[in-house]
């Protein structure tokens, strides 16, 4: 998203005091090499400069709006090391990548799955006796986030907000397979997986396919074939919305979303699928269900900042809580945690809006099609 390039923003408007304080050690004298005096301009100019750790740090981050929480340096440092041309973050990784060469632009022609290879409901549970736990919550800080454990469910929370999650858990949220239809889109369309035996393909960017049969997609028709099953209507939209421009992704999925609720008028549920990142290429969360390799799901809630407000933050958290903690009771370790931060991702359109991660970069496609099975059993829960 394009407020992300406030780092280099940052940079621009830091560029007359860079400047001065480079000439000006220059012609001081001090003995230094060139390469060192432009170091110690650098170096001082970043330390004096928060908001380009801030710009650094969104740039980094797979979901790409701005984040306004205070970040260390030692964080910072985790962030993702490079930004390859087309503008995709990436990291060195252990693995080779066959990647296709760049075509122009095509319209995308969607294809199912090949769903033949593996049975998705290996991982369905008996949900007639999920029982939903109560726990004490606990809480513990830290600079960056503070880390919430209610109900067995983990909330990381980097918000700036002063959030009852106690509250928010007991808040009713009440969907109807008649009148709440489920809306799923995906902002980040091309994101994919490692290639595994059973899905092997061409990547046309780093762990990214422009194939509809290999990318969120197909993670995404796993799910609404789920959703379907259990008697609930959706509307999966199919529009590609980062192959030209990853940047401008969540301004292309904003019109996705505006459109649909055009012709629609209401949504119980919206759901943006993703697929994790990580600055190890290699890391894939998963769990066994069923003897099944499953991968892991985090759900992301933007509760919005100063100007660009987010009036459904409360009842989108609400439903996020609720998802988790029935997932816990049907899958336990199912998801890794909430993530809640400054941002929006489009979840100020409608209530009921959630952007789901479902595993990384070191999972499989079969890994995330289980996952998703998983959490299709946990709405149609829900639903009932």
């Amino acid at each position: 998203m394009k407020n992300t390039v406030s780092f280099f923003n940052a940079v621009l408007d830091k560029g007359k005091e860079v400047k001065e304080k480079f000439f000006g050690i220059l012609k001081r004298g001090t003995g230094l090499t060139f390469g060192a005096s432009i170091f110690i301009v650098l170096g001082i100019t970043l330390l004096r400069t928060p908001k380009m750790f801030n710009g650094l740090f969104a740039f980094a981050t797979n979901v790409r709006e701005k984040n306004k929480a205070n970040i260390d340096i030692t964080a910072l440092l985790k962030a993702y090391p490079v930004l390859n041309v087309d503008n995709y973050i990436v990291a060195k990784a252990e693995v080779e990548q066959v990647v296709e060469k760049e075509k122009k632009p095509k319209k995308d022609v969607i294809q199912s799955p090949d769903t033949s290879l593996f049975d998705a409901s290996v991982v369905d549970v008996n949900t007639d006796n999920v029982v939903l736990k109560e726990t004490e919550m606990i809480k513990k800080s830290t600079k960056t986030y503070t880390r919430i454990d209610l109900d067995g469910v983990t909330i990381l929370d980097y918000s700036s907000k002063k959030i009852d999650y106690e509250e928010l858990m007991n808040m009713k949220v009440e969907l109807k397979k008649a009148e709440d239809k489920i809306l799923m889109y995906s902002t980040h369309t091309s994101e994919s997986y490692t290639n595994s035996d059973l899905y092997k393909f061409k990547y046309s960017s780093t762990f990214r396919s422009k194939d509809a049969k290999y990318n969120m997609l197909s993670v995404m028709h796993i799910l609404n074939e789920t959703l379907k099953e259990k008697g609930i209507t959706t509307v999966m939209d199919k529009t590609s919305h980062d192959y030209t421009s990853y940047n401008s992704a969540y301004k292309n999925s904003m019109n996705t979303l505006n459109k649909n609720l055009k012709e629609h008028s209401h949504f119980g549920l919206v759901i943006d699928v993703h697929r994790d990142a990580s600055s190890d290429l290699t890391f894939g969360p998963k769990l066994k269900i069923n003897g099944k390799d499953t991968a892991k799901l985090m759900i992301v809630i933007g509760v919005g900042y100063q100007s660009l407000e987010n009036k459904y933050w409360k009842e989108n958290l609400a439903v996020a809580l609720k998802i988790a903690k029935v997932g816990e009771a049907m899958y336990p370790g199912l998801f890794r945690h909430i993530l809640v931060r400054d941002s929006r991702y489009n979840q100020h359109i409608e209530d009921g809006s959630i952007l789901i991660e479902v595993g990384a970069t070191g999972n499989t496609l079969e890994e995330a099609y289980y996952g998703v099975r998983c959490l299709g059993n946990i709405i149609g829960k829900i639903y009932e």
